[in-house]
Order: C-alpha cells, then structure tokens, then sequence
C-alpha cells in the first residue's frame, strides 16, 4: 500500500503508528489484515495500478480512464485525476457520459461543450440510458432548451425585420417590402423549419448575407444587410444555450 500511501491524501491518513507500550497491527500492514475496498472492482484497481506503474504512451482505453478517475477522485489522487482528465478531454464521448462524469468527478469545463454537442440532436435520439446519465436536471434543462430554440425558429422564420424606411433610391418601396419578404420565406424561413436538419439561427446571419434578392433595390437590399450586420436578432439561440449552461454549473457548484 506505499504508493498509495504516497499518493493518496485518504490512505496517507489511515495509517496510524502505534504509540504506547501495546503493539497494535493496522489494517494494509500484513496479508493477514487486508484493508477492504468497499464498492470498488478489480478491474477498477487494476486500472489504477496501471497508472502507478505501467507507463504505456496513449491511447488509452476510456474504461481504463474512467475507473482512474473514479478511484483518483475518491481517494485524492490528483494526478491521477488530472492523468484521466487530460485524455479524456481529447476523446470522442457521447456528450450523455461526458455530462454524467463532469457531475460525478466534478469537471465543470465539460458541461459547455456537452450540453452544446446535445442540442442539435433530435430528442428521439437521446435514448433512455442517455437520460440516465445526463440526470433528470440536465434532460430538462436541455429540453426546455430546445423548445425555446424551436420557438425563436419560428418567430424568425416567419417575421423578417421590416423595412422601416424608405431609401433614396427606391421608387417602389411597398414592391421592396413584398419581394424582401416573400424571399426570407422561401430562402430563410424554410431552412430553419426544415423537420430534419434545421439551420442553426447561429448561421442564419452569414445566410442572409449570401442571399440574392433580385426585384429588390440595390439601396434597399444594402440597408437590410446593414441591419443584419448590426442587429442580434439572431442571437436568441446563443442566449438560450449560454443561460443554461450558466444554470447546469451554477447548479453542480452548490452541490
């Protein structure tokens, strides 16, 4: 038990050095008087040991990560929490068991990219193993998320910013409304919509900008793109997520 002794701030605290006259035996000391290790497997110990003593450059299996940070982070060993943390940052995880070790082994940096790689999936996809993981908290907050995400969809799909004004160039204003209009609709309005892959109203700017809108003037068409430059009508989306995940950790901070 050195190594763990040396590494672990629990077992450096359980050994005792008898004092008195009276000899007493501490549990780790001899064979005969084992220190048990509740709720813990061999494979998961095994792994552990792995990281004291077998240097094997990466990869490393993600089993063998996660039983290093679970042990290490029960037991106080910070590098083996930061050894485990390190690589696992760098791995592909389904974003449920990312979320799921971030609340278990207090890793707050994970919730962001997490929760943000969770809400452009479809929720017939997030199966129930992946609520489990996630906790009931997180499902609903990435729920309510989402509808909130779907609603500002539809607001923007279906109101486009007016024109309020009449630029100097136009001789048709009401035929500039009409056309800036029908071609959000047909251009815009239907991408965000789309029941399979909707655009991200994070893109939305970028195409509106690329968009062609042939009937309307030239001095029209470049105060909307200014408008769109200017504005943060599309910024709902961002906002949404940005609260939640501000929420998520707020949450795991106090508890």
């Amino acid at each position: 038990m050195g190594i763990l002794t040396e590494k672990s701030e629990v077992f450096n605290g359980m050994f005792s050095i008898p004092t008195g006259g009276q000899l007493t035996v501490t549990k780790g000391s001899y064979n005969d008087y084992p220190i048990l290790l509740q709720q813990v497997m061999n494979r998961e110990f095994e792994h552990l040991m792995f990281f004291f003593y077998d240097w094997a450059p990466p990869p490393h299996s993600i089993q063998r990560l996660m039983d290093t940070l679970k042990l290490a982070t029960r037991w106080g060993i910070e590098a083996g929490w930061k050894f485990a943390i390190h690589h696992l940052d760098s791995m592909t995880l389904n974003p449920s068991l990312r979320l799921e070790l971030s609340r278990l082994y207090r890793v707050d940096n994970w919730i962001e990219p997490a929760f943000k790689e969770l809400i452009p999936i479809r929720l017939n996809a997030i199966t129930d193993e992946d609520v489990y993981r996630m906790g009931l908290r997180t499902y609903r907050k990435l729920t309510t998320t989402k509808e909130l995400i779907e609603d500002e969809w539809k607001v923007v799909a279906m109101l486009p910013p007016p024109i309020e004004f009449e630029s100097t160039g136009c001789k048709d204003h009401d035929k500039c409304c009409a056309v800036w209009k029908d071609i959000w609709w047909k251009c815009l309005g239907r991408k965000l919509l789309h029941p399979l892959k909707p655009l991200p109203l994070s893109e939305a700017a970028n195409f509106v900008l690329d968009m062609e809108v042939p009937g309307m003037t030239s001095e029209c068409h470049q105060a909307m793109m200014e408008l769109i430059v200017l504005g943060d009508g599309f910024e709902e989306e961002k906002k949404h997520i940005e609260k939640a995940i501000e929420d998520l950790e707020a949450y795991q901070k106090d508890t």
